[in-house]
């Protein structure tokens, strides 16, 4: 099935709207802190659960008929069958927990048992508040860092979900009276459009396609061209997405109630991008993108130079609006195909925020770091871990020669193996 860039942002909209519909339960400082008065751990996870319920049963009652057909629309579309949403959110949407036989891990329990118990969030909000220096600059800081963590695990199934229903194969090539071009017109010049055929080049060189990777920054011939994950600001209580490039079949997608879907006000977006290490002028620092890489889905490379465009419509514009993604200038390109999974390595970091925010030192053996992300080799960097040999530091350090060879017995040779 052929579709466009927004309507898959679209899609991923709807999807991460059941996840982060329970955000506040899993992030919210003050939610955080009523849950912590629970006498033992067993009356903390009934708490949770409880909220997590009351939040399903109010988003049903916001809007029973749309939950009901994206839920199961997400469902159909999904590859495997024993995934579905009521297993990935099973503590949120099963009435009794009993009656929960989960095949697929649930988000909501992995959350539970991988971030606020691993880190000991509920102890250190107790603790705080006993030392009465549970204040809001705290509670803003703690905020932040769960909801960095909360949308890092969101986006990892996101990209699970692109990779399986939303793989590019190439380039379509249709026809100018393409996608109901001829309508609307006093006098149309075919009878019979070419609406739904195509051509669709999978691989090699093409001079024709759309450029709409030149919005955040120019490029060179051979600089990686592809595609990220973008978080975004919901304005005005109301994301709008324009999923037909035909004026003349213009098609707007308005939504609302985004302050119950999106309790933290943010969402992510897959936008064009060009690969972060390979920009003359990155966003950020480069040494940071060296330990933490973003993942990025690489399309082609490019074959000829590209200046920044002096546009007002930036890469967030074109994951919304099709219409203007269709009014790119053409640029000639290479396809290559690769997918550059760093999802481990961002998700350990947004945990090493985490981690520092709570203070936690003893025993803390994170999350491994991947053998493809330098660690800085400094005790401020691991100081939460039991030893800085379970680390890739011990694979990076340099190797020194000793300036004296080690002393032997008397009467043994001095030799070096």
């Amino acid at each position: 099935m052929q579709v466009n860039l927004a309507t898959v942002n679209y899609i991923l909209f709807r999807l991460q709207s059941f996840f982060h519909a329970f955000s506040a339960i899993c992030c919210d400082p003050g939610i955080l802190e009523s849950i912590s008065a629970g006498a033992n751990a067993a009356a903390q996870e009934d708490l949770y659960r409880v909220q997590l319920r009351q939040t399903c049963i109010a988003l049903k009652e916001k809007g029973p008929k749309r939950f009901d057909l994206w839920k199961k629309w997400l469902d159909f579309i999904g590859e495997a069958e024993e995934v579905r949403l009521s297993q990935l959110l099973a503590w949120g949407m099963e009435e009794n927990k009993d009656s929960i036989k989960t095949v697929a891990p649930c988000f909501l329990e992995t959350w539970w048992k991988e971030v606020i118990v691993k880190y000991e969030v509920l102890e250190f909000i107790k603790n705080q508040t006993t030392a009465g220096s549970w204040n809001d600059d705290l509670k803003e800081e703690l905020a932040s860092d769960l909801q960095n963590v909360f949308m890092t695990r969101v986006e990892n199934i996101l990209w699970d979900f692109v990779k399986s229903n939303a793989n590019p194969v190439g380039l379509f090539i249709g026809s100018d009276k393409q996608g109901g071009a001829h309508q609307e017109e006093s006098n149309p010049a075919t009878n019979w459009p070419n609406d739904y055929v195509g051509t669709i080049q999978l691989t090699g060189k093409s001079r024709r396609a759309s450029n709409i990777w030149n919005r955040e920054c120019g490029f060179s011939s051979g600089h990686s061209l592809g595609y990220k994950m973008t978080r975004m600001q919901v304005n005005k209580n109301s994301v709008e997405f324009q999923l037909s490039s035909n004026p003349n079949t213009a098609t707007t997608v308005k939504t609302c109630d985004t302050d119950v879907l999106f309790p933290m006000g943010k969402f992510s977006l897959l936008t064009p991008s060009v690969h972060e290490l390979e920009r003359a002028n990155p966003s950020g620092s480069k040494s940071y993108a060296l330990i933490n890489p973003s993942t990025f889905w690489r399309f082609a490379c490019s074959n000829q130079l590209s200046k920044p465009m002096n546009l007002p419509c930036d890469s967030k514009a074109l994951a919304l609006n099709a219409i203007a993604m269709g009014n790119s200038p053409p640029i000639e390109v290479i396809m290559r195909r690769t997918f550059n999974d760093h999802r481990d390595v961002n998700q350990y970091w947004s945990e090493k925020g985490l981690s520092k925010t709570v203070k936690k030192v003893k025993n803390s053996r994170s999350r491994v770091v991947p053998s493809y992300a330098a660690v800085p080799i400094s005790s401020d960097e691991v100081e939460d871990m039991e030893s800085a040999e379970d680390t890739t530091t011990a694979a990076t350090a340099p190797f020194k020669m000793p300036k004296e060879p080690a002393s032997k017995k008397k009467g043994e040779k001095k030799t070096l193996l």
